[in-house]
């Protein structure tokens, strides 16, 4: 019994919540199963993880407001080593990404000394597209990468293209093996 406890405690989930006026509203994610399975079957380096799980959480999270089996899309593609991420998930709670480059990792006490985070995507833009019941067509917005740490992109393009004032965090963390 307590292994089936543990395992409910552990799985993926999205929390939402509005306040009364629905003027505000929150949601929260821990996906750390999706994004561990995806570091795992695609042999992401730490990099990778990071960016792929943040674009992870921020598609599930988007997705969480929608309804039935619609789902949200999200593309980060730039001039940087990385060249592109993919995140798929829909209103239910599936949710699968790749890399265009998962072995990418920057050599940061040669060459790459000088490396950031957002010098992984470089130049770019965020693409993010709704498919929706009822809807001939799907909905795409684009902004440019405003940062490139995938978080600060997310409230931009919500800022932008959707016009709602957002703050956004999504982080991955390690433990001291270097999984998720």
């Amino acid at each position: 019994m307590d292994s089936k406890l543990r395992q409910l405690k552990l799985r993926d989930r999205v929390v939402r919540a509005m306040t009364a006026d629905g003027f505000f509203r929150v949601a929260g994610i821990n996906n750390s199963t999706a994004v561990r399975t995806a570091q795992e079957n695609h042999q992401l380096s730490p990099l990778n993880a990071v960016l792929l799980g943040r674009l992870m959480s921020a598609a599930s999270l988007l997705s969480s407001f929608l309804s039935g089996e619609e789902r949200v899309i999200l593309e980060a593609s730039g001039a940087g080593p990385l060249q592109h991420l993919y995140a798929e998930a829909l209103q239910v709670g599936e949710v699968r990404a790749y890399s265009a480059n998962p072995g990418f990792m920057p050599d940061i006490e040669g060459a790459d000394a000088n490396f950031q985070l957002s010098d992984a995507l470089g130049i770019g833009l965020l693409k993010v597209t709704r498919i929706q019941y009822n809807q001939y067509e799907p909905t795409t917005g684009v902004v440019e990468l405003y940062k490139g740490d995938i978080s600060t992109d997310i409230a931009y393009y919500l800022r932008m293209s959707e016009q709602i004032p957002s703050a956004v965090v999504l982080d991955v963390v390690f433990d001291d093996n270097g999984d998720i």
